[in-house]
């Protein structure tokens, strides 16, 4: 098995909230297939930085899908530091609920611990946060970043840091 087939596999595991709201495995839509296929596989298999800037319609799952591979990184990988920035704080609520819930609903409940919106596996953690200030992704060392809409941040030019 090669190493984006070992991520697909342990990703599809992970647990989500369905638009039923209900609680399945993560079968990837066309949408995420496509991203996961085209960007995200070719460079999981040879180890190299995974950079995306993605304009998408809304509800096409790429947040999950993302937030999947952050989570499937913290358990497989030594010493990751994850973050996500969301632009207000329902939306850091919604994407910390996704990663909540891939945690609990996976094998990784017993050696996880969490603090506020931080959970740590080992020596990887995840974190999420809500942009606010210019200074947002400064003094970090951040191994895996997702920025949910960035253009409704208040002060948008904290991506680039």
């Amino acid at each position: 098995m090669t190493r984006d087939q070992f991520y697909l596999r342990y990703i599809q595991s992970l647990v989500i909230r369905n638009k039923q709201a209900q609680l399945q495995p993560l079968t990837l839509w066309e949408p995420q297939q496509i991203v996961w296929n085209d960007h995200i596989a070719p460079r999981i298999q040879v180890r190299e930085p995974i950079r995306l800037l993605i304009l998408k319609a809304r509800q096409m799952g790429i947040s999950t899908l993302i937030q999947s591979l952050m989570f499937a990184r913290i358990v497989w990988e030594p010493l990751v530091h994850a973050k996500v920035i969301a632009h207000e704080t329902d939306s850091t609520k919604a994407i910390w609920g996704m990663a909540e819930r891939m945690l609990e609903q996976s094998s990784m409940w017993d050696y996880a611990r969490k603090a506020g919106t931080t959970m740590y596996l080992g020596e990887s953690m995840l974190s999420c946060a809500t942009a606010g200030s210019p200074h947002a992704t400064r003094s970090q060392n951040i191994t895996a970043l997702h920025l949910s809409e960035v253009a409704f941040w208040l002060h948008p030019e904290a991506w680039i840091a």
